[in-house]
């Protein structure tokens, strides 16, 4: 999982902690436990919710490939031995407890399988464990596991409800009450840009999402993005908070007839867009905050790059922009996410603000 993912997931259980206890905390493909420690960090300390994990626990190639160990309820065990109230079944979900399940379901993660049938086959069996203010949550939105992005769309549209998704972890609240848990939860982890939207027009969608998700068009790869602006909402500005007056953004947008300039509540078109890149009148903004692309080109989804925020984004001949976020680090600490080419590898560095 991604370092922004896993400090989503503590956060969410965090405040759903404060508001719901409606049952356990399940947790299905937990690998070598980090989304568990995650999920242990966000508990109440003083009744910390049940954890129940599901796992197969059986070696894959790519497993040991990648970490030079296979995965086993061993190394499982050894990295969770400090988790406290954790139940461990071993076994493929649902059938492992088809016939024993009576748990109710507080919070509902899913990093298992990743595909259909068992994606839905796994939702469908724990559904009628839900309680009113469940949240339902999970990793890998992205295009790489196609079936849990159309299957999360899917389910936001049966359900009225909107999702958030921030790094790859996905999260929806089954009620008004729990939708504002996740909310909460990401003004918690980015409380200088919360209060900022992005509203967005596509070919075949629109919406709005809180500037620190990735805006309605992610991994919808023939939904260009035609539109977008970006809103300031607080207007009950704390006395050391930025002010709405000092964060105004300034959006310079690069096109074949020369650079066209853009600021906060204005629609920004992005059609024909060569360039982009944001600043704000607070110099110290700049250098806290980021602005978060992913583009397509043809039909392969490219990586995505975290550029400081203030720099230039160039797009490639014929990329085409389709979701965007906006955003700072969790700890308050800046970095610059690097993606490189090497000898026709991709790597990534991760650089804090203090490197040279």
């Amino acid at each position: 999982m991604t370092k922004e993912g896993l400090s989503f997931l503590t956060s969410i259980v965090r405040e759903q902690s404060l508001e719901n206890n409606e049952g356990v905390i399940l947790e299905l493909g937990p690998l070598f436990g980090s989304s568990t420690d995650a999920i242990s960090k966000g508990r109440s300390s003083e009744n910390p919710s049940k954890i129940v994990s599901i796992d197969t626990f059986i070696a894959a190639p790519w497993v040991k490939k990648r970490l030079g160990f296979d995965l086993s309820r061993e190394k499982f065990n050894f990295f969770t031995s400090h988790i406290k109230n954790l139940e461990v079944i071993e076994g493929f979900s649902p059938d492992i407890v088809k016939d024993t399940w009576d748990q109710k379901i507080d919070i509902y993660f899913d990093d298992a399988t990743h595909g259909n049938p068992n994606w839905m086959e796994n939702f469908n069996f724990y559904k009628p464990f839900f309680g009113k203010n469940t949240i339902i949550c999970g990793d890998d939105f992205a295009s790489g596991w196609p079936d849990i992005v159309k299957n999360v769309r899917q389910l936001s549209e049966k359900y009225n409800k909107k999702f958030y998704v921030i790094g790859r972890l996905w999260a929806m609240g089954l009620s008004d009450r729990s939708d504002l848990v996740i909310r909460n939860s990401i003004k918690n982890l980015y409380s200088k840009t919360f209060d900022y939207n992005i509203q967005t027009k596509s070919q075949i969608s629109s919406g709005v999402s809180p500037a620190p998700c990735w805006s309605e068009n992610l991994h919808v790869k023939d939904n260009q993005l035609k539109a977008f602006k970006i809103t300031h909402n607080n207007h009950n500005v704390e006395k050391d908070a930025i002010t709405e007056k000092d964060t105004d953004i300034k959006i310079t947008v690069g096109t074949p007839d020369g650079p066209i300039f853009y600021e906060e509540n204005e629609w920004v078109n992005t059609e024909n867009m060569t360039s982009i890149s944001l600043t704000c009148k607070n110099p110290s903004f700049n250098k806290n905050h980021f602005f978060q692309v992913s583009y397509i080109t043809g039909r392969t989804t490219a990586n995505s790059v975290m550029l400081s925020f203030g720099s230039i984004y160039k797009f490639k001949e014929n990329s085409r922009l389709n979701c965007l976020r906006f955003t700072g680090d969790t700890d308050g600490t800046a970095y610059l996410k690097a993606l490189m080419h090497v000898d026709g590898n991709i790597q990534y560095a991760n650089y804090q603000s203090e490197d040279k």
